[in-house]
């Protein structure tokens, strides 16, 4: 019985260390040369993260572990910018995009 009780007890101690440390963040705006893009997809390649933009254009993922990322947008009628980055934990990173015009080309 103490067997079991100390290896829940170590169980629950990883655990909560891994939670809180998932305490990292991604942000910023999503805009055209003119003006900010409502609805546009922000994902993060290889993992199952992702949002859309607000109506003024805004996104936040939040709770993110440290490491590398490939940060993808999207939106129809734009071209795709990706960009990779690299979060330190507890880094709250500020990245904006602005998209390009299929017609743009």
């Amino acid at each position: 019985m103490l067997y079991r009780k100390t290896l829940l007890s170590i169980f629950f101690t990883a655990l909560s260390s891994y939670v809180f440390a998932q305490n990292s963040s991604i942000s910023g705006i999503v805009k055209d040369s003119t003006t900010t893009i409502s609805g546009a997809s922000v994902v993060l390649k290889n993992t199952k993260t992702g949002i859309t933009t607000d109506s003024k254009g805004y996104f936040e993922l939040t709770n993110l572990v440290k490491g590398a990322y490939t940060i993808q947008i999207s939106y129809l009628g734009y071209i795709a910018e990706s960009r990779r980055i690299t979060l330190k934990e507890g880094e709250k990173l500020n990245v904006n995009f602005s998209l390009k015009g299929i017609s743009d080309y």
